[in-house]
């Protein structure tokens, strides 16, 4: 109850803060309702989580990100599970630590980059995408160096899945929808297609783990990425 209350005590003027309640509410409500061995692995989710966005560093742990996907691609029988993980993300997203809310985004890419499509999905539901245009609202008029991180970080994701994922805009409409809609109301993006930044869609061929040192095959190969086969609407999966 400690963390609803402060959820609940936060300045109203945090419109991403006070969404916390409810998510927190609902999140208390799922849990309640699952069997032990699921409590069981949404608890070992959650920390994990928690881990890999503490609010003691703004660097990326890679060792606590790299366990975070290796969990969520495992749960490949517990669509609950996968729900309520990703709103564990988005939760640390809206968390009032600048801290922490860095950390969440650099999980949150590490997320879309190895992850399957029915995460994805989740990544790029309305949602998820609207916390993003949110944080990029909240920071984009604070003070100090971490919110500058925050809102150039935001910007660097909208933008490489808008432009990433626009060939797959029927599966993941909440990608390039996001990025257009912020262009349009004149947010100011960095240089598109820039070659510099890392890719989204296509890590090296020797990396596990896209972006994440120590990596033996690439998860965007075709036998191992749903994005080329044959897709149904990912939504039905929500």
């Amino acid at each position: 109850m400690t963390e609803l209350r402060r959820f609940l005590s936060a300045p109203k003027s945090q419109k991403l803060t006070l969404t916390l309640p409810m998510d927190y509410i609902q999140k208390k409500s799922y849990y309640a309702m699952c069997p032990p061995e699921t409590k069981a692995v949404m608890d070992a989710l959650e920390k994990l989580i928690d881990d890999a966005t503490s609010d003691y560093t703004t660097a990326e742990s890679w060792p606590t990100i790299i366990a975070v996907v290796d969990k969520l691609n495992a749960l490949t029988d517990k669509e609950v599970v996968r729900h309520e993980a990703i709103r564990m993300v988005r939760m640390r997203l809206a968390h009032f630590s600048p801290t922490v809310v860095l950390s969440a985004l650099h999980l949150t890419e590490a997320i879309v980059k190895n992850c399957g499509k029915a995460i994805r999905a989740r990544i790029a539901h309305p949602k998820f995408m609207n916390t993003m245009d949110l944080l990029y609202k909240e920071h984009r008029g604070k003070v100090g160096h971490t919110h500058l991180l925050i809102v150039e970080r935001v910007l660097e994701l909208v933008q490489g899945w808008g432009e990433a994922f626009l060939p797959y805009r029927r599966d993941f409409p909440g990608f390039s929808d996001t990025y257009h809609r912020m262009c349009k109301e004149g947010v100011p993006f960095p240089t598109q297609y820039d070659a510099s930044r890392a890719p989204v869609l296509s890590p090296p061929r020797n990396s596990a783990h896209a972006g994440i040192p120590g990596a033996k095959t690439n998860p965007f190969d075709e036998a191992n990425d749903p994005l080329t086969k044959p897709t149904t609407n990912p939504f039905d999966l929500m």
